[in-house]
């Protein structure tokens, strides 16, 4: 962004932030403190879940993730 100084002003910005599934809640607050938070009001934050396994997941564990998954609200949810 210019400081108010002759340079372009930007209007938008986009980051992509590979999470850590040990430490994500730490890394989302660092993002929410140091990132959001100076953006002002119009900020979107959106999680993506991507997992895969060679052996493939059993219906008790792809049961599982759907019911979790919609019980708290997600967006979308399949398993492939």
């Amino acid at each position: 962004m210019s400081a108010g100084g002759g340079g372009r002003e930007f209007t938008g910005y986009y980051a992509r932030f590979d999470l850590d599934p040990v430490r994500c809640i730490k890394q989302l607050g660092d993002i929410a403190e140091h990132v959001s938070s100076k953006l002002g009001d119009d900020v979107e934050l959106v999680l993506e879940v991507r997992a895969s396994s060679g052996e493939g997941f059993d219906d008790s564990t792809r049961r599982t993730v759907a019911e979790n998954a919609r019980s708290l609200a997600t967006e979308s949810s399949e398993c492939e």
